[in-house]
């Protein structure tokens, strides 16, 4: 039996019930991911970078009321989720853009063809999604993102939307084995992306990929079985191989990434839900920047430089050491989250009335423009040595009186005190503090009333015979954001 076969078995076993599901876990990456790709949605510049898709009818679009085909719903609806940094990241993979959108336009399809889709089904695909492609970055590693140069989420992510997609289109376990191959076949993306546009495509791209995956295995098509595990042309080798030296055969842990599965749920401990729109280690840049004004830097006016201290690996991505130069490359810019923070001292997306839509229009600030040019990014050895992949930095700052003052996180050194990798880490987020982030973004893009009814809608989820009323309500036209780079598509 291929791995394929396994993860289809895997997650056909998984029962069709809530008790069975981590519930809370996979609503609170639901509501986030809605509420990222409402605001995403309000930005006219991600409007933009997929303005020529709309099709007369079809399938919706979340934070639009256009209609498409099916894969190019899912990819729209990804884009918007991913536009601004907004969506969940750890474990090599960002799945909320790659799953969710494949999932809705499953669960839409179905419904068009007659059939009720109960909240409970919705549920445990996402969850089912989530938790195998967490499962299948761990068994392929670091090594491609370290080493190589692939970006993971461009080709993990695309499994998850194939299961998901999959598994409301209530495939068996040949066909949904298939729609796993075909994804794992189909999938990929550089990290040649670093910063711009092309990221926002890449787990969109996988979302398309995923619904695309799982309507070619229900229509037939046939496929090899082996892509994922086979020893020469396998999706692990190709990921893992530089194509120097001998090609490695071993194929790693076969069996743990299918082990416990339906039983053990991993992918919550392993993914963090973002509370800024920035890359991940520009969350504790952030941190840092805000934390330093509240100790003790009153004006940002009275800094003359500022030194940010991350780990090697976050400082061979060239790119993102840059200043903004527009709203389309802001959130890759390491520079510019170290001016938001210390230039605005924002409050995280996850406070009571956070302003969310001052992200999308800081980068024009005069205060944030000075500050991103003083930024000087280096690799700080002690977080080296703890661990390479860490998100965790160090910002140290001068001001015009001769004073230094310092500030580091220790997100990664927390988790990995309590058995985790301590990779991707940042300051955790509760139910409470994920729905005000999403009525924070959401409020931007549908208005309070409409946003409260849409997080309702996910929050009981489970007991919803049917997710046509939530379909409908995502599929709700957007207001723009003022001041949000209307035109500008490119760094």
């Amino acid at each position: 039996m291929t791995l394929a076969q396994d993860i289809a078995r895997g997650a056909l076993s998984v029962p069709p019930v809530a008790a069975s599901l981590p519930l809370a876990g996979i609503k609170r990456h639901l509501v986030d991911a809605i509420g990222c790709a409402a605001f995403g949605s309000a930005l006219p510049y991600a409007s933009a970078l997929v303005s020529d898709l709309a099709r007369p009818t079809g399938f919706g679009v979340i934070g639009k009321t256009v209609r498409m085909s099916p894969g190019d719903a899912a990819f729209q609806s990804g884009v918007y989720i991913g536009a601004f940094e907004l969506d969940t990241a750890g474990a090599f993979v960002h799945p909320a853009a790659s799953i969710v959108p494949a999932a809705l336009v499953a669960a839409q399809m179905r419904l068009e063809d007659g059939a009720a889709v109960s909240g409970e089904a919705f549920l445990r695909a996402t969850a089912v999604a989530y938790e195998m492609t967490v499962r299948v970055a761990e068994w392929v590693g670091f090594l491609p993102e370290r080493y190589i140069g692939w970006h993971t989420p461009a080709f993990h992510g695309a499994i998850g939307g194939a299961l998901a997609a999959g598994l409301l289109l209530e495939l068996d376990e040949v066909h949904l084995a298939r729609a796993v191959a075909f994804a794992a076949d189909m999938a990929g993306g550089g990290l040649i992306h670093a910063r711009g546009n092309a990221k926002r495509f890449h787990q969109a791209r996988t979302a398309q990929t995923g619904i695309t995956s799982a309507l070619l295995a229900a229509r037939g098509i046939e496929c090899g079985l082996d892509v994922l595990e086979d020893p020469r042309w396998g999706y692990r080798r190709a990921m893992t191989y530089s194509g120097e030296g001998d090609a490695p055969t071993d194929q790693g842990d076969l069996e743990a990434v299918t082990a416990g599965f339906g039983s053990e749920w991993r992918a919550w401990a392993r993914l963090g839900i973002k509370y800024y729109p920035f890359h991940a280690s520009g969350q504790t840049i952030l941190d840092n920047g805000v934390a330093l004004r509240a100790e003790g830097i009153a004006r940002s006016e009275d800094i003359v430089s500022a030194t940010v201290g991350t780990t090697t690996f976050i400082r061979e991505h060239d790119q993102m050491l840059k200043p903004a130069t527009g709203l389309a490359d802001a959130n890759f810019s390491l520079p510019y989250a170290a001016a938001v923070g210390l230039a605005l001292a924002p409050a995280p997306l996850n406070a009571e009335r956070s302003d969310a839509a001052m992200f999308a229009t800081a980068v024009d600030d005069p205060e944030v423009q000075r500050l991103q040019r003083l930024v000087i990014l280096e690799v700080d050895s002690e977080l080296d040595r703890e661990n390479s992949y860490t998100m965790d930095t160090v910002m140290t700052v001068r001001t015009r009186d001769g004073q230094t003052h310092r500030h580091r996180t220790d997100y990664g050194s927390r988790g990995r005190s309590e058995g985790g990798a301590g990779g991707v880490r940042f300051a955790e987020l509760g139910d409470d503090d994920i729905s005000r982030k999403f009525s924070n973004l959401a409020a931007v893009a549908w208005g309070d009333e409409h946003a409260n009814r849409v997080l309702a809608s996910v929050l009981s989820l489970e007991q919803a015979s049917s997710v046509d009323e939530l379909l409908d309500q995502l599929h709700t036209e957007s207001r723009t954001i003022p001041g949000a780079g209307a035109t500008k598509t490119t760094p």
